[in-house]
């Protein structure tokens, strides 16, 4: 019915979807693992970072059953909904000019159950509001460039509660 998973019934793609398919980019040699991200390579300066802001349940969670919570719930059966600030330092990378590809989804960009919330949680959507749907429920893209000039490739992003994030980084020749 939809309710889990990666799918709605109406195979519109869950933020879950986007986490896997942001890890599907991940390059071939593993440089750090955090509590919130992970940084990898394939040893010619581009670089992936995959990262998250996934928060846990609280005690709310814990005493109901989970058939019993309803979407409407969702705001109070987590410790905290704060956003993380994430800075990252890459040593040894080549000077010159990157292209860093960002792409995420939160409450305001390609979640599904947020764009679905929009509209009152109504069950009987039109075709076209399902298309709608599925033309909008996915990851925000935005593009910028660095210039590493040290030997350094520094980055910082900030990743609201519940965010998933790849940040795709590209040594320009």
């Amino acid at each position: 019915f939809g309710d889990n998973g990666l799918l709605s019934r109406d195979g519109m793609k869950k933020p879950s979807f986007y986490a896997f398919h942001f890890m599907h980019f991940t390059k071939s040699w593993l440089l750090a693992k955090t509590e919130h991200a992970l940084l990898s390579t394939d040893g010619r300066n581009n670089f992936t970072i995959t990262c998250h802001n996934c928060k846990q349940f609280n005690y709310r969670y814990m005493i109901k059953e989970e058939n019993d919570i309803s979407v409407d719930d969702l705001e109070e059966v987590y410790e905290d909904l704060d956003a993380i600030h994430l800075k990252f330092k890459i040593d040894h990378v080549e000077n010159g000019d990157y292209l860093m590809r960002i792409y995420y989804v939160n409450r305001e960009n390609g979640s599904v159950q947020d764009l679905w919330k929009d509209m009152q949680y109504l069950k009987n959507l039109s075709r076209g509001e399902s298309a709608y749907m599925l033309r909008t429920a996915t990851p925000r893209v935005e593009l910028r460039q660095i210039k590493v000039e040290d030997h350094i490739l520094r980055l910082e992003t900030k990743l609201k509660a519940h965010e998933i994030r790849m940040l795709d980084i590209s040594y320009q020749y």
